[in-house]
């Protein structure tokens, strides 16, 4: 899957060098110089996080991350920082105001590419420097859904503390639950097809005691399974998502 990624920043020589850097690395990149007209793109266009500067045109980088918190369909957007800012004062400011991660000017390319990968696949575990920690302890999710609930399983996964793999199919999250190690699985459950009977067929097959959280898109019943199935009914906010993954997740039994 390639992530479209938003770069805010002032600076054209900045931009280019980001821009150059996370399109060598598979990212589609857009470019913006103030807060204004990234708020407008992003209600536009699907973007999966934003890289912004402090010093905006307009307004500050803190401002422009609490209109985007603010604003429930942008909300889950993840939002890294990337300024010559370096106080402790001007970092905490950055924390209160909805940041994912906080880098600093001048920046390594390999710190922001494990950043960008962090606040995509999971949530991110800062380094030294008085940085806030988040402890990775939310258990391990695998997802197959597809288009805007990409962005919102995301999004709930990162606010439940979850790590999280996407894959677009089924079958291929029910193989790799099969061979790896997962706390839950999510999973769309469509009008059309019986993906509830598949996979209630393919854990019985297999003998996996494996939670699942159905994202319903229908009134059918879910099958009972000792409470180990779940539901969320579409439409969903994230924070009504994070709590039913946090609340499946917590059931499993992990040590």
């Amino acid at each position: 899957m390639t992530h479209r990624v938003l770069v805010v920043d002032e600076s054209d020589a900045l931009t280019r060098i980001v821009s150059d850097l996370l399109a060598r690395n598979g990212f589609e990149v857009v470019t913006v110089a103030g807060a204004d007209q990234a708020l407008e793109l992003l209600r536009q266009q699907e973007i999966d996080v934003v890289i912004s500067d402090v010093a905006l045109r307009g307004t500050d980088g803190f401002a422009f991350a609490r209109r985007i918190r603010a604003d429930a369909s942008l909300s889950g957007v993840p939002i890294v920082y990337l300024t010559a800012r370096t106080s402790m004062e001007d970092e905490f400011q950055g924390w209160l105001s909805g940041a994912d991660a906080w880098l600093a000017k001048p920046f390594r390319a390999r710190e922001l590419l494990d950043t960008l990968r962090r606040v995509l696949h999971g949530p991110v575990e800062s380094g030294s420097s008085g940085r806030l920690a988040v402890v990775r302890d939310g258990g391990r999710v695998i997802a197959a859904v597809t288009g805007p609930r990409v962005r919102l399983v995301r999004a709930a996964c990162r606010r439940a503390l979850c790590e999280l793999e996407l894959v677009p199919r089924l079958d291929t999250a029910m193989s790799r639950a099969d061979r790896e190690k997962f706390d839950l699985l999510v999973c769309e459950s469509l009008p059309a097809g019986d993906v509830q009977g598949q996979v209630s067929e393919f854990l019985g097959r297999f003998g996996l005691a494996l939670p699942v959280l159905f994202l319903l898109e229908h009134t059918r019943p879910l099958p009972d399974d000792s409470g180990r199935r779940h539901a969320v009914r579409l439409p969903a906010t994230v924070e009504e998502l994070a709590a039913a993954i946090a609340a499946a997740v917590g059931r499993a039994g992990r040590p």
